[in-house]
Protein backbone atom coordinates (compact mmCIF):
# COMPACT_ATOMS: atom_id res chain seq x y z
CA UNK A 1 0.00 0.00 0.00
CA UNK A 2 3.24 2.59 -0.48
CA UNK A 3 3.37 2.25 -4.37
CA UNK A 4 5.73 -0.46 -4.60
CA UNK A 5 4.42 -1.81 -7.62
CA UNK A 6 4.14 1.86 -9.23
CA UNK A 7 8.21 1.77 -8.64
CA UNK A 8 8.47 -1.15 -9.80
CA UNK A 9 6.86 -0.60 -12.90
CA UNK A 10 8.29 3.19 -13.08
CA UNK A 11 11.77 1.51 -12.81
CA UNK A 12 10.95 -1.46 -15.51
CA UNK A 13 9.84 1.55 -17.75
CA UNK A 14 13.34 3.33 -17.58
CA UNK A 15 15.27 0.17 -18.20
CA UNK A 16 13.33 -0.59 -20.94
CA UNK A 17 14.10 2.89 -22.77
CA UNK A 18 17.82 2.67 -21.88
CA UNK A 19 17.87 -1.34 -23.64
CA UNK A 20 18.69 -3.02 -20.43
CA UNK A 21 17.09 -7.21 -19.26
CA UNK A 22 15.15 -7.32 -16.47
CA UNK A 23 13.29 -10.38 -14.64
CA UNK A 24 10.46 -10.07 -12.55
CA UNK A 25 9.67 -12.47 -10.21
CA UNK A 26 6.01 -11.88 -9.24
CA UNK A 27 4.36 -14.45 -7.14
CA UNK A 28 1.18 -12.50 -6.64
CA UNK A 29 0.38 -11.76 -9.91
CA UNK A 30 0.47 -7.57 -9.68
CA UNK A 31 2.63 -7.23 -13.29
CA UNK A 32 0.63 -8.91 -15.79
CA UNK A 33 0.42 -6.89 -18.96
CA UNK A 34 3.59 -5.08 -17.68
CA UNK A 35 4.61 -3.50 -20.85
CA UNK A 36 8.07 -4.33 -22.67
CA UNK A 37 7.86 -7.45 -20.61
CA UNK A 38 7.05 -11.17 -21.81
CA UNK A 39 4.57 -13.00 -19.13
CA UNK A 40 5.69 -16.70 -18.22
CA UNK A 41 2.87 -17.96 -16.30
CA UNK A 42 -0.57 -17.05 -14.85
CA UNK A 43 -2.72 -18.01 -12.21
CA UNK A 44 -3.66 -21.92 -13.30
CA UNK A 45 -0.25 -22.34 -15.32
CA UNK A 46 2.76 -22.83 -13.42
CA UNK A 47 6.54 -20.74 -15.19
CA UNK A 48 8.50 -22.89 -16.81
CA UNK A 49 11.93 -22.43 -15.85
CA UNK A 50 13.56 -23.90 -19.53
CA UNK A 51 11.00 -21.56 -21.43
CA UNK A 52 12.26 -18.74 -18.99
CA UNK A 53 16.20 -19.80 -19.10
CA UNK A 54 15.31 -20.02 -23.23
CA UNK A 55 14.07 -16.22 -22.81
CA UNK A 56 16.81 -14.53 -20.47
CA UNK A 57 19.15 -16.13 -23.42
CA UNK A 58 18.17 -13.07 -25.51
CA UNK A 59 18.88 -9.97 -24.01
CA UNK A 60 16.21 -8.26 -25.66
CA UNK A 61 13.83 -9.90 -23.77
CA UNK A 62 12.57 -9.26 -20.38
CA UNK A 63 10.20 -11.07 -18.20
CA UNK A 64 7.81 -11.45 -16.20
CA UNK A 65 7.53 -14.69 -13.83
CA UNK A 66 3.88 -14.66 -12.48
CA UNK A 67 4.25 -17.27 -9.85
CA UNK A 68 0.50 -17.54 -8.67
CA UNK A 69 0.22 -21.33 -9.87
CA UNK A 70 2.77 -22.10 -7.49
CA UNK A 71 2.07 -23.47 -3.62
CA UNK A 72 3.57 -21.10 -1.30
CA UNK A 73 5.87 -24.07 -0.10
CA UNK A 74 6.78 -25.30 -3.53
CA UNK A 75 8.13 -21.77 -4.38
CA UNK A 76 11.51 -22.01 -2.40
CA UNK A 77 12.03 -25.40 -4.71
CA UNK A 78 11.36 -23.24 -8.04
CA UNK A 79 13.72 -20.53 -6.99
CA UNK A 80 16.63 -23.09 -5.92
CA UNK A 81 16.26 -25.10 -9.02
CA UNK A 82 16.36 -22.28 -11.27
CA UNK A 83 19.49 -20.59 -9.84
CA UNK A 84 22.15 -22.51 -10.69
CA UNK A 85 20.57 -21.93 -14.47
CA UNK A 86 20.54 -17.64 -14.16
CA UNK A 87 23.95 -17.75 -12.49
CA UNK A 88 25.22 -19.79 -15.98
CA UNK A 89 23.49 -16.82 -17.82
CA UNK A 90 24.78 -14.07 -15.54
CA UNK A 91 28.36 -15.36 -16.33
CA UNK A 92 28.39 -15.68 -19.82
CA UNK A 93 26.46 -12.17 -20.22
CA UNK A 94 27.23 -9.77 -17.22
Amino acid sequence: GIGKSTLATALTERLVEKGLQFCIFDPEGDYDGLTGAVPLGNASTAPNKEQLLELLEKPQNNVVVNGLALKVDERAGFFAELLPGLGNIRYRTA
